[in-house]
């Protein structure tokens, strides 16, 4: 594997650091914004100043999403490499949820459309690493993303931003546990 390739193991914690750097940025800027009321999408709707920042951060980290997508399908298995076109959708959704920023029409289809293929590819791609004989790795994976999935449908959430930091929290310490991944295999 040539070292340009092997770097990209490292895209998905890079992307998820600017979507969170991003995120506090921008509700530190708004100080109106309250997690338990608004969207994190609020913070880059039509007219509200600065919009900007949440929604190029949003576009910026799609970038080492959409490589690590194609990392991903490149060198794991068959089953790898569809979790990682997975990636590679949901790094397109995201790119689209900062071009039409709440307020727009596309919005809540890319939005929702970025969620759910971002645990898609996680699953897929834990399973992926289950069937190649990671079991440490892939089944640490599988048990994150079903206790995510399982507390967004059950809890009572007060807004819906509240159940996007809890996904993405959830999708934090699984690219952790995919880094581990790369780090212990060289892969």
């Amino acid at each position: 594997m040539s070292q340009s390739w092997s770097l990209l193991r490292f895209s998905g914690i890079i992307a998820i650091i600017i979507g969170w750097v991003t995120i506090f940025l921008a509700a530190f800027l708004h100080p109106w914004f309250l997690l338990e009321k608004n969207a994190l999408s609020d913070l880059g709707a039509l007219n509200v100043p600065d919009n900007h920042i949440f929604n190029f951060g949003l576009m910026l980290s799609s970038i080492p999403i959409f490589l690590y997508g194609l990392y991903l399908a490149k060198n794991l298995n068959k089953l790898g490499c569809t979790g990682g076109v997975f990636l590679v959708i949901a790094s397109v959704s995201l790119f689209l949820i900062g071009l039409y920023p709440e307020g727009t029409y596309p919005h809540l289809f890319v939005s929702v459309e970025f969620f759910v293929s971002v645990l898609v590819a996680s699953l897929i791609i834990s399973l992926s690493l289950l069937t190649l004989g990671f079991k440490k790795h892939g089944l640490s994976g599988l048990i994150l993303i079903w206790t995510c999935i399982i507390l967004a449908l059950t809890v009572p959430w007060p807004s819906i931003g509240t159940l996007e930091v809890e996904v993405l929290l959830f999708i934090t310490i699984w690219l952790i546990v995919m880094l581990h991944y790369h780090l212990t295999t060289g892969k």
